[in-house]
């Protein structure tokens, strides 16, 4: 993403490696942990890369575990940019304005799954098959038990 405009949410800085480490940029989520435990959103939907982007440190403390809703208004009234800029720094990081302001968690998350996954094709030059998209469960592997005792 930092290789297309991708800006912070309150700066308006496009991030890039130089503001990375300038702006303590780091990877947050996008639809806050505190609001997603409220509102019974299974952890394994909320703590992916989906639900994370790059933004400074500064933004993140504005968002704290609020409803994207809130702290969206926050974070515009901060940025004193208008709200056809504030949409494109969201655009940016391939965020949809639509349904951040909904507070609709499902419907961001599968825009934006889609979204990055055309992003990854255009990168590889291939369709990524959608069919075969499967979820699985992890396998926790007891790496002291020896291969004899299994």
């Amino acid at each position: 993403m930092m290789d297309d405009n991708t800006k912070d949410w309150l700066s308006a800085t496009k991030i890039d490696f130089s503001t990375y480490f300038s702006e303590s940029i780091d990877i947050h989520h996008i639809f806050p942990v505190a609001w997603c435990e409220k509102n019974n959103i299974p952890r394994n939907d909320f703590d992916c890369i989906i639900n994370k982007t790059p933004l400074s440190g500064r933004t993140n403390r504005i968002v704290s575990g609020d409803a994207p809703s809130k702290y969206l208004e926050r974070l515009k009234k901060y940025a004193g940019v208008s709200d056809i800029e504030f949409n494109d720094i969201l655009l940016s990081h391939v965020v949809s304005p639509d349904y951040m302001y909904k507070d609709d968690f499902y419907g961001f998350f599968n825009n934006r799954k889609e979204q990055i996954l055309q992003r990854i094709e255009k990168a590889i030059g291939k369709q990524i098959p959608r069919d075969q998209l499967i979820e699985e469960e992890g396998k926790f592997v007891d790496n002291s038990i020896e291969d004899d005792e299994l």
